[in-house]
């Protein structure tokens, strides 16, 4: 009698290679997708200092070119600080505004402490000698400077200041320069990244 040689069940060499490279390339399209995610999460997740910075610019644009002279006080600022009358609007927080009022607003540079703050106040608070709101902008600024621009009609022609109003102004009434250039450089990621504009400002000028 003749017996048939029955086939054992199971893999062969190539198969067990070919499982084993499916595997190993399965596992390093996992670990790619599990690592650019991790990434992404940090990313939303974490602070970001230029989404303040942009917030500040665009405040601060906002802001200049919508200030006014109030009863002789427009703009008066130095290097690092200034303060003039615009309008504002009014609300406990950065982006929750709901109404518009006049008032005041200064921004400041500590170099200790490496910040940039803001304080306000509208006119109807101030003359009833409410506190001005303050608070701190941002953090980790290691530079910030202030410049304004304006025309000396002695002299015809343009000049950039480092105070406002400039010497050369002093016998004139001033209001608001043209323009006023913010130079300011911060840490993001532990690199210095640098911010300049120049804001124009519609009201500035000379009042005759």
């Amino acid at each position: 009698m003749f017996c048939k040689k029955s086939r054992k069940s199971g893999f062969t060499f190539v198969e067990m290679l070919m499982s084993t490279a499916m595997s190993v390339v399965l596992a390093i399209v996992l670990y790619v997708m599990l690592s650019n995610g991790i990434k992404v999460w940090q990313l939303v997740t974490r602070d970001s200092p230029q989404i303040d910075v942009n917030l500040f610019f665009e405040r601060i644009t906002e802001e200049l070119q919508n200030g006014f002279a109030f009863s002789d006080q427009a703009l008066t600022g130095g290097e690092t600080e200034f303060t003039f009358s615009t309008v504002l609007k009014s609300g406990p927080g950065w982006e929750d505004y709901f109404e518009s009022v006049a008032g005041r607003v200064s921004y400041s540079y500590d170099e200790q402490e490496k910040t940039l703050h803001r304080k306000e106040v509208d006119y109807q608070r101030l003359f009833s000698k409410h506190k001005p709101i303050a608070r701190q902008l941002l953090e980790e600024v290691q530079s910030f400077s202030l410049q304004y621009y304006f025309y000396d009609q002695e002299k015809e022609t343009f000049f950039w200041s480092s105070i406002w109003p400039p010497l050369e102004l002093e016998s004139m009434q001033t209001v608001f320069p043209l323009a006023v250039k913010i130079k300011l450089a911060f840490v993001d990621n532990k690199t210095i990244e640098q911010r300049i504009k120049t804001i124009n400002i519609p009201a500035g000028g000379i009042l005759n």
